[in-house]
């Protein structure tokens, strides 16, 4: 059994990098078989629902809608 650490939790609201002004929540957390962490994030634009599956490397923390990480076992 491996222990994964997860930096954002779900329902945390997230920054998209590189996407200007894009702030998101995330709705699922997933570790790949290539042992990367990937994040469902869900956002609205123009009146529709958005989702993607983003890297943790893709997003930063939105420090008014963190709740913290969370670790797997």
């Amino acid at each position: 059994m491996t222990t994964v650490v997860f930096k954002f939790n779900i329902g945390d609201t997230v920054n998209i990098l590189d996407a200007n002004d894009i702030s998101g929540r995330i709705a699922c957390m997933l570790h790949n078989a290539k042992g990367n962490n990937e994040y469902q994030v869900v956002w609205w634009s123009d009146g529709k629902r958005q989702v993607e599956w983003l890297y943790e490397w893709e997003l930063e923390t939105n420090e008014k809608g963190k709740s913290g990480g969370r670790v797997c076992a």
